[in-house]
This record gives structure tokens, C-alpha cells and sequence, in this order.
């Protein structure tokens, strides 16, 4: 659940590649994250179908956020799932080396 974009007044929602304030609804028993804990994180895909500059559009199947630390490194060690592109724009590019695939 989305508290706050990073960066944004009044936005309603986020796009990639954008840091936002989030709450963890659900973790794994063994996971370092407990429910309800508050967290960064960035957006990495959306379910809405957003344009590329080439012209080409896109759409996930879910919205997915990967949670990162104050200086902007990735918590976790691995990430399972494509990626879009636009990361690569951002200062995320570690993100980008640990994905399986960039579309």
C-alpha cells in the first residue's frame, strides 16, 4: 500500500521508477520484514499500460515494488521477474543487474 510518492505534492499515483513511502501488507514467515512495517521502495512494474518512446506499449501483470534502503540500494539479493526499461534511465542500476531479463 502506497503512503507517499517521494519527489511529488499531490500525485495520485506512481510510475517507474519512482521512490514511494509503502507499507509491507504481507511477508514470509522468515523474511527480515515484519507486516505492517513501514518502507522505501521503487516501482519496477505496473499493471496500467504505459507507452515507450519508441511507440510500443506495455503491460504487467501486477504492480511490483522492490524495497530499498535510504541510500538507494536494494534490500534483497535477487529479484525474480522482468523488469521495464526505464530503469535503466534511473540511478538504479544495480537493481537492473541482479533481474533476469529488462523489457
Amino acid at each position: 500500500m502506497c503512503i507517499r510518492i517521494l519527489g511529488a505534492s499531490n500525485w495520485k499515483y506512481a510510475h517507474i521508477g519512482e521512490i514511494i513511502i509503502t507499507m509491507v501488507k504481507e511477508a514470509s514467515p522468515n523474511m527480515p520484514f515484519k507486516n505492517l512495517k513501514v518502507v522505501r521502495a521503487i516501482i519496477v512494474c505496473i499493471y496500467k499500460t504505459f507507452k515507450h518512446k519508441n511507440g510500443t506499449t506495455m503491460q504487467f501483470d501486477d504492480n511490483v515494488a522492490i524495497i530499498i534502503n535510504q541510500k538507494g540500494n536494494c534490500k534483497g539479493t535477487c529479484v525474480f521477474g522482468p523488469v521495464a526499461q526505464e530503469l535503466w534511465k534511473t540511478n538504479f542500476t544495480r537493481i537492473v543487474s541482479l533481474v533476469p531479463e529488462v523489457l
